[in-house]
């Protein structure tokens, strides 16, 4: 039965209240609790609502208007299961529809899409986020972007090369292209724009790729690491791809086949498993056979694999006290690792998130008695996972 924390959450917010019991929750069975049965997870039904409040309010419009712009450009039935609360998330394409209709800027729409959706932000390396962003910008609708999509489709060279392109107007390419978007004021600028660039594009999310492979590589060349799963917790070798799957896993099962686990915030927490298939795509830059674009760095990898090599075991003698260097940790995350990958930032209504901060927080903060072994960052992550899931499965 869903516990009743209602007055808690409206008196602070449900962000905040749920960034409060990150900071709360030392005793793993309250953590699994919160997360199965009172755990604020950010809705499609909130998030719009929002966002149609915030237009009303910038365009001194009425309700019923910004919902029936919404039906018009993106369906009936779309816009009743997402107002209804049906809808639990917000395919890329959906979502693109919305901030169009809505009319946002490309700046505005890359973040609802990464902070209100969970989804990447526009990225100036696919043609695709090209054309949408020079579309928002330029007051045009969804159809119109469509049209040019279908235009330049065949320009969306992937797998992208490899260009010296770092240096280029010593900006990152990313950031290069997105000033030269910016710029753009015509159709005739912008075919002039692909036409010129064309050798940079691709769908291919490059940064992310190379923090990823820099990160598998520490792996790697470990001599020794912990493999977690084990329950005498000691050392062993890793040498092959499988093993350091199981490890970015942290004892999250496969939804595959795995009916019993429901609700919105197991099926969060459990999506993306890493499989040695999908590594090996990945570190191959492979295009896959249906599809024909390559197999992405999912955003969970990313911060899995840097949890287990950066945050493992906290060193205090770095910081003040111990809030600094948690704070200094989620901001590290946040700024050098999530935003330079057009990545959503942490969100303490994402429930993987929420367990990732609470974990952080247990290692750099926790009113454990010193006297007390503490698990670190990755071995608490774990063992939340492994309760948490056991618990669903045999309920």
């Amino acid at each position: 039965m869903k516990h009743n924390n209602n007055n808690a959450e409206l008196a602070l917010g449900r962000t905040d209240f749920s960034e409060k019991r990150a900071k709360e929750m030392d005793n793993i069975d309250e953590i699994i609790r919160f997360l199965r049965d009172d755990f604020p997870i950010r809705t499609v039904k909130e998030e719009l609502e929002k966002e149609i409040e915030l237009k009303m309010a910038i365009d001194k419009t009425t309700h019923d208007e910004i919902i029936k712009k919404l039906r018009n450009e993106c369906g009936d039935v779309n816009v009743a299961n997402w107002l209804s609360g049906k809808a639990k998330a917000l395919t890329k394409d959906s979502a693109l529809k919305i901030v169009f209709a809505l009319q946002m800027s490309a700046k505005k729409a890359s973040w609802f899409l990464m902070q209100s959706c969970w989804l990447d932000g526009l990225y100036m390396r696919d043609i695709k986020d090209v054309i949408y962003s020079y579309c928002l910008n330029g007051g045009m609708g969804y159809k119109r972007a469509i049209e040019l999509i279908e235009k330049y489709a065949s320009k969306d060279y992937a797998p992208n090369p490899d260009p010296a392109a770092s240096d280029v107007f010593n900006l990152r390419l990313t950031e290069f292209l997105d000033k030269r978007v910016n710029q753009i004021s015509s159709d005739d600028m912008f075919d002039d724009f692909i036409s010129k660039y064309k050798s940079y594009f691709g769908s291919f999310h490059r940064h992310a790729y190379e923090k990823f492979m820099d990160l598998y590589s520490t792996i790697k060349n470990f001599d020794k690491v912990r493999t977690w799963e084990r329950a005498d917790h000691q050392a062993d070798y890793v040498t092959k791809d499988e093993e350091v799957c199981k490890l970015i896993r942290l004892n999250i099962p496969s939804l595959k086949g795995q009916q019993e686990i429901i609700g919105d915030v197991l099926k969060k927490i459990a999506e993306d498993t890493l499989s040695r298939t999908a590594l090996a795509e990945i570190k191959g830059k492979k295009e896959l056979r249906q599809s024909k674009k390559i197999t992405e760095v999912k955003r969970k990898h990313l911060l899995i694999m840097w949890l287990y090599v950066k945050a493992g075991t906290p060193d205090y003698g770095e910081y003040p006290d111990n809030q600094d260097a948690f704070a200094e940790c989620i901001n590290i995350i946040n700024d050098d690792l999530l935003e330079p990958c057009g990545m959503p930032l942490l969100d303490p209504r994402n429930p993987f998130d929420w367990i990732i901060m609470n974990a952080i927080y247990y290692a750099y903060y926790s009113t454990v008695e010193d006297d007390v072994e503490k698990d670190d960052t990755v071995e608490r992550i774990c063992r939340v996972m492994e309760q948490l899931f056991q618990r669903g499965n045999e309920e």
